[in-house]
């Protein structure tokens, strides 16, 4: 039976497909902690390979470089995005750049704003892929963000302050103060020793009764008929049980191999969605015979030759202050770029 006008327009709610969706975004944190578990105890996080760093450590270091270069594919490849923004494009970065070489101060400053922006970004993603899922459901991108958003900041930053990482987050912020201020150097990771069992148990508690009351509230719009995406809420409750399980649970190690072992893929699906016809149209690849093909594996191998090659440079104090500059463009330039509310995606 041929499918009528009305269910032809009917959303699918996938980006892409349920497999697409499926393997990169949706149950990619459950694929990650299932890999953590075959490769971790084995020669690939174990056995050194270059510099000391095992093959764990490179593919994820790789793999960072990798998807903080890609940001530049919709930054500065997509002229419409580009001449929305010029100076923020261009202006900024160099300013930006010129201070941490300069300044101490603000070498440090843009260190711990980095390490605070990442833990929010990676929620923020989510979050981001929550509201587009919601609105391919055919809902108005209003529906639901404050609830999206709180359940993300629970999922991201519950766990992970709460966690068996929280003493090695602190130490990384106090060492980052070290050459200026050395009583904050031993201060900060203190009083995160003191309070870390009670914003344990504060933490596992929250992200029980959030995740209970997430489900909750979705049943009930589904029962007063509302449209619902499964999708979403999938991944909503597949990625907090993981970040649950891997930062509270597990080695930071281990916790940040699960993390991002999704957290790229899912950024690298996202994009290929969003820019693939524009990277066809920009390269001349759109009406060349298998030109899809000789995009993807451009796509892929161009960001990760990239990154590895910004991996394996030393860290010196002036490859730290452009390390941090990709870091921080990319957190920010998604803030902006990444809106359903404002129709970019």
């Amino acid at each position: 039976m041929a499918p009528t006008a009305a269910s032809a327009q009917r959303p699918s709610g996938y980006l892409s497909g349920p497999v697409f969706d499926g393997v990169l975004i949706i149950f990619a944190p459950a694929i990650a902690v299932v890999a953590a578990k075959i490769l971790f105890g084995t020669s690939f996080s174990e056995e050194p390979l270059h510099a000391g760093d095992s093959l764990a450590t490179i593919l994820l270091g790789t793999m960072l470089m990798a998807h903080l270069v890609l940001t530049f594919a919709r930054s500065h490849g997509n002229s419409r995005i580009f001449w929305a923004h010029p100076w923020r494009f261009t202006l900024v970065p160099l300013l930006l750049l010129a201070g941490m070489l300069t300044s101490t101060w603000f070498l440090v400053f843009i260190g711990v704003l980095t390490t605070c922006w990442d833990e929010w970004h990676s929620g923020a993603q989510t979050f981001g892929l929550c509201r587009i899922y919601e609105s391919r459901a055919g809902n108005d991108p209003r529906e639901g963000r404050r609830l999206d958003l709180w359940m993300n900041m629970v999922v991201w930053l519950g766990p992970l302050l709460g966690g068996v990482t929280l003493i090695d987050h602190a130490t990384t912020l106090g060492e980052d103060f070290e050459s200026v201020s050395p009583v904050l150097m031993e201060a900060i990771p203190y009083q995160a020793a003191v309070w870390q069992r009670t914003i344990t148990q504060l933490a596992v508690l929250t992200g029980v009764v959030s995740t209970v009351v997430y489900i909750g509230a979705h049943w009930r719009m589904a029962r007063r008929g509302a449209r619902v995406s499964v999708q979403k809420v999938a991944l909503m409750v597949t990625t907090g049980a993981v970040s649950i399980y891997a930062w509270g649970f597990h080695s930071i190690a281990e916790a940040f191999f699960v993390m991002n072992v999704f957290h790229y893929p899912q950024y690298f699906g996202l994009v290929w969605l969003t820019e693939r016809e524009n990277m066809l149209r920009r390269l001349s690849l759109a009406k060349a015979r298998n030109g899809t093909a000789i995009l993807l594996f451009a796509f892929l191998a161009v960001p990760f030759s990239i990154g590895l090659v910004l991996d394996r440079m030393p860290l010196t104090d002036n490859t730290l202050a452009f390390f941090l500059l990709l870091s921080l463009l990319h957190f920010w330039y998604d803030g902006f770029i990444w809106s359903v509310r404002r129709k970019m995606v």
